[in-house]
């Protein structure tokens, strides 16, 4: 029996109210979080119902880190981040060293399980004096893998200190908002959008959800903000929040045209591009594709005729087989070649990491665009 997977994705946002540690400033900022759930049903049966489990699950999502996170933002007056948004930082922080301990854990555990069993004699293999001491080293190498990634990442995280230069400013902290003075105001509310994606259908739906834990901040003239430009051309921006600059982001003519370039699942970015770059943009793709696919049955299929004892039936399924492989490697490289490249997207803090080809057209976005 085949099973659909739904999958939901809401995306919201809030001011929070700060009051800074060292010097007393009152400021806000606008926090955006993104709420992600899944649902499965048996194909074709209950798909609505469970398109309603995948929404429902993404809102509870979105409201548990929306009521319960902080993001890093530097009192605008004296330039200190506060003390609870630093250890949010470091809670966040290198979470794959950790996760990759538990998978090698996991992996030198399963070793040690399947060879326990070779040594006693089920795996039909002979006994050997030293197979015990090697088993019960890999029992011992198993948590102490995971003990080791788990420490490390805790050292590690508890080295970033935004404020280790105090008084002076920290450096603009990629993806963060930016604090600026407001004064009180209602409660707020918090809108978020939401994109449900199946096997069978994609709707789109608007959920307003009522933040209680925080005020809502009637708003005066926000401060400018240098956005941080990473090495390599890399900006991180907050999807939510970002505007882009009326001009082709590839040959930089002034446009009204977009197109939707996609950064992951649910997640795409609606960045202005001139219907010539676009038609080159999907030429490109197509020709990429159809060379891997083409490239990538041919070469193997030359391979294994020609190889020694071949016939022509197997080299033919070893070309299908090579053909599938050449289109993921043309489509991974059409996408590398796009005029906007894609890293490092944050599912839980909505922001990904993005490059142009074209380096000028971040210095537009940086002057007269809007990152975060």
């Amino acid at each position: 029996m085949e099973v659909e997977v739904f999958s939901s994705a809401q995306t919201g946002q809030v001011q929070r109210e700060v009051f800074c540690e060292k010097c007393g400033c009152n400021y806000s900022y606008e926090m955006v979080r993104r709420g992600r759930g899944e649902a499965m049903t048996p194909s074709g049966f209950g798909e609505a119902a469970a398109e309603q489990r995948a929404q429902a699950a993404a809102a509870a999502s979105l409201n548990n880190l929306l009521q319960s996170q902080h993001d890093p933002v530097a009192c605008p007056d004296c330039g200190w981040v506060q003390s609870y948004m630093v250890e949010a930082m470091r809670e966040r922080a290198h979470r794959w060293l950790s996760r990759g301990s538990y998978v090698v854990g996991f992996l030198v555990g399963a070793c040690a399980f399947f060879g326990f069993f070779a040594v006693a004699g089920i795996g039909g293999r002979s006994f050997q004096e030293d197979d015990l001491v090697r088993i019960f080293a890999l029992v011992l190498l198993a948590p102490l893998t995971v003990i080791a990634g788990t420490a490390g990442r805790s050292f590690w995280s508890k080295s970033i200190n935004p404020n280790r230069h105090y008084p002076q400013r920290p450096s603009p902290i990629p993806g963060a908002p930016i604090g600026v003075k407001r004064g009180c105001g209602p409660a707020s509310t918090v809108t978020s959008a939401a994109t449900t994606a199946g096997d069978a259908s994609n709707t789109l739906s608007f959920n307003t959800v009522r933040e209680p834990l925080v005020n809502a901040i009637a708003a005066i003239p926000e401060q400018p903000s240098v956005p941080s430009i990473e090495s390599g051309g890399w900006v991180t921006l907050q999807i939510a929040n970002a505007h882009y600059p009326g001009f082709c982001c590839s040959c930089l003519k002034a446009t009204d045209g977009v197109s939707s370039f996609k950064c992951a699942q649910l997640a795409s970015l609606m960045i202005p591009i001139c219907p010539s770059c676009e038609k080159h943009r999907s030429a490109n793709q197509t020709l990429f594709i159809i060379g891997g696919v083409m490239w990538g049955g041919c070469l193997t299929f030359l391979l294994t005729f020609f190889a020694p004892k071949s016939d022509l039936e197997a080299s033919l399924k070893f070309a299908g087989f090579g053909a599938v492989i050449g289109f993921f490697v043309g489509a991974w490289l059409a996408r590398k070649s796009g005029p906007v490249k894609f890293s490092s997207f944050s599912q839980e803090l909505n922001t990904v990491r993005v490059r142009f080809s074209n380096p000028n057209y971040l210095r537009l976005l940086v002057d007269h665009g809007k990152l975060v």
